[in-house]
Formats: structure tokens, C-alpha cells, sequence
């Protein structure tokens, strides 16, 4: 990432041996437009996939497209030209997206005395205080000389190792960034794994238009592989569907198991950049995996937000997208265009809120909280009916069929919720107040009718208001 013009594609053809500036427009105007990928083999042998993001303020919304699956950012600042404005915006962009590792690569040195080397490694370092890059190594480099290149890969290889693992063992999902033909296979659709795992001959589902398609076959680095999972970066070769219908932003998905949405709640921070008030009502664009899409604010309990503050957001989308509790965001304003603030989604597909309206924040302040038992038990106890399955848990709260049972076990444990099938539970509240409600009417029954052995279980049934214990067994 960094500033339009200092250097970012030379040093990934330096570190890797190819130019990902693909386009012929690319070429001639020697300035990344689109995101290009390619891959690079570090000194122990692993292999990184790489992204080159465009560094000019107008194709900020394709940096966007390509950033989010990145685990390591290198951000380049030139030596002779120092920190600038899109150095400023893709640094804030890596934070609202919550990146957690990186290293600074400072370019050009061939072209400026030591003294200047010296000043800009001093700006760059307070230029990154407080952010994730604010003790990571800040490394000179010339394209010309090779001095910084064995430097910058040692440097990577050692980060990489503390990257976390992404979640294998999730729903799958990719967001595609990327689509087009190859002569004898058909459409190719690119992208990087965010969870689970994907299989040569899986069918899986086009997220939103809902259609189904196999995976003929799948391609890691320009290798033709079995199988892939989730920090991959893969071409996906998919079979009776045509490039037409696709289009970057659009998931693979596995089939049913998410749920495009046009509101979602959110937290929402503000940068402390702006020199403005934020306001209820703005219109925006909202970034997040490879879509972007017009939305409407809607700050929960605040009339306005300044600069550095931040709260609870509903987001009415012009258009559904496909996203999950726990994705991160970007929001930039429309008129003028710019990186204004984003967050993490907490709930897609919520009761939409009005304007106007005071909202409770408790279960928002819960999901915030991201602990899985408490979001299962609330969830239970929010419905105020039971019983409720593991596979309605899954398909509401988005979790895995392995993370309810383990949770629903814990809760269960404890005392919170009772099981009523192998696959079902109920919250101990509701329990208890259908055995009170049980127990009062049929008291007011023998009450009415001394002389009648007991009641039927049919009628004091209809006797509860409302008759959710139907479904339970008396």
C-alpha cells in the first residue's frame, strides 16, 4: 500500500519477478488501476500470495476490492517525496480494517543523500505512532541497487509467522474479486478464502443471485490443486455459468448457509482525520470484502458523531449484499469522495430502526462483546418461545453447527437452558413460566370443576396465553 507513484509495483517485480500491472492502460500510464496478485516465494520455501493495490485517490475504491483479505501490509513511502495524502488513507484504511501486521518499506533511497534517508525514516516513525505499524521495522530500499531486497523478504517471513490462522473448519465463503476465461476451462472466478474449505467437484452457491454451480477445478499460485482452504488465494473454474452473470463483489458461498441483506447494525468509528461533524442521514458508500454499495446512516441514539468519536450504526443498503456478523467495513462520503470512518458488522437482517427512535443497545453492546455463549443464551431467551433447534441458532445467529452445540452444552451445564430434544433447547426463563402458567390453570380448573377428576392436556393448553407450549410435551 502507500502514495501513487512511490514504487510499490517496481518493489513487488523486484521481490517476485513480475510486473502485476496488467492492464495495456496500466502500462502506458505507468499507475496501477486494478489490484493485481501474484506470488512470492520466501528464503525457507513457504509461498505468499501478493496483492499490488492501486495507490491514486480516484482508484481508491479497487485498493478496497483488494486489501481485505490481507494478513501483512508493506507500506511504501518514497524517500524523496516523504509521507503524502494516499500514504495517510491507505494507512487509515488498514486500521478501520483492523489489520494487525506489517513493516515499512522505504523506497528509493538511490535517488536521495543519507541525511534525507535519515529525515524521512524519522517522519515515517512518527508519522505511524499509535497504529499497528508504530514498532515495526522500517526498512530502506533502491529498485535500482538491490540494497534492503534479502532484508524486506527475511522481514516478511518472520512476520508471517505470526499471523493467526484463519478459520478452516468454517462456512465457506469468497468473495470474488476478479472473473474471466481461460480457452478449454471457462469462467474463472478469483478471490481469497475467508473461511472453510472448498473441494474440486463442491457445489456451491452465487451470492445473491442464488445459483448453483460446481467447482471444476481449482488453481493456488498457477498450480492446478485439489483442494483449498480458508487464506488461499485461488481461481475457481466453475462450471455452467457464464462470466456475464458474475461480478466482483458477488461470494461463492456455501449453498444456504448465508444470507444476503440490505440492513445491517454495526459499530461505527468516526476518524479523528475529519475536519467535519458526521450527521444522521448521510448518504455513503460502503466497502467491505470485494462490494461496495450506496447506503443510509442511521446512528443509533445520536443526532451527530466528531471527529475520533464512535457508535452504534443501522445501515440501510441500497442493494443486498452477503455479509456476516464480525466482517469489517469502509465508508467513504459521495460528494467529496473520501475515507471518512468504519467498523465491524455485528447483525444483518435486524429489525430496521426509525430515525427518530430511541433503541435499547444492550444485545448490540453484547455482540460487540463477540462471546458466543452469551449471544446463543440471549438469542434463546429474545425469542421467549421454545423449543428452539441448533439448525434455527445456526441459520439466525451465523455460526457454525459445532459452535451452538458447544455453546448449548455450556449453557446447558450452568443451568441456563434446558435441553428438550437431542437438537432442541429452551431458555430456563420460558421453562419456568410455562410450569407456573401450567400449574395456575389447572389450579382454576379444579377451582371451577371440584368434582372432575383432572383436565385434559388439550384443554389447559388453550388455556396458555399464547399456547407456545404446543410444541412442547406436557
Amino acid at each position: 500500500a502507500g502514495h501513487a507513484g512511490h514504487g510499490k509495483t517496481t518493489l513487488i517485480q523486484a521481490l517476485t519477478g513480475t510486473n502485476t500491472d496488467r492492464l495495456k492502460e496500466e502500462k502506458e500510464r505507468g499507475m496501477t488501476i486494478e489490484p493485481g496478485f501474484t506470488s512470492l516465494q520466501l528464503p525457507s520455501g513457504n509461498v505468499l500470495s501478493v496483492v499490488d493495490v492501486p495507490g491514486h485517490e480516484r482508484y481508491v475504491k479497487n485498493l478496497l476490492r483488494g486489501i481485505s483479505g490481507v494478513d501483512v501490509a508493506i507500506l511504501v513511502v518514497a524517500s524523496d517525496a516523504g509521507v503524502m495524502s494516499q500514504t495517510r488513507e491507505h494507512l487509515d484504511i488498514l486500521k478501520l480494517l483492523n489489520k494487525r501486521h506489517g513493516l515499512v518499506v522505504l523506497s528509493k533511497i538511490d535517488l536521495v543523500d543519507e541525511e534525507i534517508i535519515c529525515m524521512a525514516h524519522e517522519e515515517v516513525r512518527d508519522f505511524v505512532k499509535e497504529t499497528f505499524l508504530e514498532n515495526a521495522p522500517i526498512i530502506p530500499f533502491s529498485a535500482k541497487t538491490g540494497h534492503g531486497l534479502e532484508e524486506i523478504k527475511q522481514t516478511v517471513e518472520d512476520i508471517s509467522r505470526h499471523v493467526m490462522e484463519k478459520d478452516q473448519g468454517g462456512v465457506f465463503r469468497l468473495p470474488i474479486d476478479r472473473v474471466f476465461t481461460i480457452p478449454g476451462h471457462g469462467t474463472i472466478a478469483t478471490g481469497t478464502i475467508i473461511s472453510g474449505r472448498i473441494r474440486k467437484g463442491d457445489v456451491v452457491e452465487i451470492y445473491p443471485i442464488g445459483n448453483l454451480t460446481t467447482i471444476r477445478n481449482i488453481q493456488i499460485h498457477g498450480q492446478w490443486v485439489s483442494d483449498a482452504v480458508a487464506g488461499h488465494r485461488v481461481g475457481l473454474n466453475l462450471s455452467d455459468i457464464r462470466v456475464e452473470e458474475l461480478k466482483k463483489g458477488m461470494v461463492l458461498g456455501e449453498s444456504k448457509a448465508l444470507a444476503p441483506a440490505h440492513i445491517c447494525n454495526t459499530r461505527l468509528q468516526y476518524m479523528p482525520s475529519n475536519p467535519y461533524h458526521f450527521n444522521k442521514k448521510t448518504e455513503v458508500k460502503l466497502f467491505s470484502g470485494t462490494y461496495e454499495v450506496n447506503a443510509r446512516v442511521n446512528l443509533i441514539n445520536k443526532e451527530k458523531l466528531l471527529p475520533g468519536e464512535s457508535c452504534f450504526a443501522q445501515f440501510r443498503l441500497e442493494n443486498k449484499i452477503t455479509l456476516l456478523p464480525y466482517d469489517r467495513y469502509v465508508i467513504r462520503t459521495l460528494n467529496p469522495v473520501s475515507t471518512v470512518g468504519g467498523g465491524v458488522i455485528l447483525e444483518i437482517n435486524p429489525v430496521e430502526y426509525g430515525f427518530a427512535e430511541a433503541v435499547s443497545t444492550d444485545h448490540l453492546e453484547l455482540l460487540q462483546r463477540r462471546i458466543t455463549h452469551e449471544i446463543v443464551e440471549a438469542f434463546i431467551r429474545r425469542q421467549g418461545t421454545g423449543p428452539i433447534k441448533f439448525s434455527e441458532l445456526v441459520m439466525n445467529l451465523h455460526l457454525t453447527q459445532s459452535e451452538i452445540e458447544r455453546a448449548c452444552e455450556h449453557l446447558i451445564n450452568e443451568g441456563r437452558v434446558l435441553l428438550v430434544t437431542n437438537d432442541s433447547v429452551t431458555h430456563k426463563e420460558f421453562h419456568a413460566r410455562l410450569e407456573r402458567e401450567i400449574l395456575a390453570q389447572i389450579g382454576i380448573f379444579h377451582e371451577m370443576h371440584p368434582d372432575y377428576p383432572g383436565a385434559s392436556q388439550e384443554e389447559i393448553r388453550l388455556k396458555i396465553s399464547p399456547p407456545i407450549c404446543l410444541i412442547i410435551p406436557l
